[in-house]
């Protein structure tokens, strides 16, 4: 059942990041993600105790580290293809999770979930290669670097912190509080306006797009307190083929046979995954 639900939160998320890069106004779209999602936080609020000091810790923290994660993915999506960043930023992660969840959680991985992992990595790092002949510059690229680094550090926190709290509603409430506020705060600053007016004006179809990430990263949490973090990770990764599907016909960014060799590679991780569930 864990397994399904991450899938379905990967296509969420290649949706909602799908409508960032096709906006005009990319700050403005994720306002509109995170004011749906403090709204949803503030209903948590209101009706669950307020947690301990700890799980307050790791939802700073992880707050922290998702400020930096939207100011890097803004950047790369503004320089660089949805579906050359998209498959950086994602692909990358997992390994990086992978990699600190063994010295960090309890976790334990038998070999289908580990081959699962790199298989999935690998078929990201081929989709990645198939636009390489397009001469990328080293500006989208670092700054898909850097969206992946983020998103492993996220990732790693929230897992550890919502097993912590003990109820992935209250974690992920708490969250979108801390994210939402300073998103809006920033938005306010940045453009000298009052934010909620501005994008319930301009980005009507950002809202929709926030329903879907509040959807998708709650369902991610859960996930984590049922299988290892890092297998989250991975299988939230098959969002990639959602992506690469979406840059071929939507964008019109061209296809390769490397995108379906990694797409295959992909496909065959979640067999795995499958297999170990």
């Amino acid at each position: 059942m864990a397994y399904i639900v991450v899938l379905i939160a990967a296509l969420m998320h290649a949706l909602w990041n799908c409508m960032i890069k096709e906006s005009d106004d990319k700050l403005v779209t994720l306002g509109a993600i995170r004011l749906v999602g403090l709204v949803f936080g503030l209903i948590v609020m209101a009706w669950a105790p307020v947690p301990d000091l700890k799980t307050l810790l790791y939802v700073s923290a992880s707050s922290l580290i998702f400020f930096i994660y939207y100011y890097f993915l803004i950047h790369a999506y503004q320089y660089g293809d949805f579906s050359v960043v998209y498959p950086i930023s994602r692909g990358l992660a997992p390994l990086i999770v992978l990699v600190f969840s063994l010295f960090f959680t309890s976790d334990t991985f038998s070999g289908y979930e580990l081959s699962a992992i790199l298989l999935i990595s690998t078929g990201v790092a081929c989709l990645s290669a198939s636009n390489f002949k397009k001469g990328l510059s080293l500006l989208p690229v670092g700054y898909a670097l850097f969206t992946a680094a983020a998103i492993a550090g996220y990732t790693l926190l929230s897992g550890i912190g919502v097993r912590h709290a003990g109820s992935f509603i209250v974690f992920s409430g708490y969250i979108e509080v801390f994210a939402g506020t300073g998103v809006l705060a920033f938005i306010a600053f940045k453009r000298k306006c009052n934010p909620f007016a501005l994008i319930m004006k301009r980005n009507k179809t950002g809202i929709f797009a926030g329903i879907i990430s509040v959807c998708g990263f709650s369902s991610a949490l859960w996930a984590m307190t049922q299988i290892p973090i890092a297998s989250v990770a991975a299988l939230r990764e098959t969002s990639i083929i959602f992506a690469g599907l979406i840059g071929v016909f939507y964008f019109k960014e061209g296809q390769t046979l490397l995108r379906i060799t990694a797409a295959s590679a992909v496909a065959l991780g979640v067999v795995f995954f499958s297999i170990s569930g």
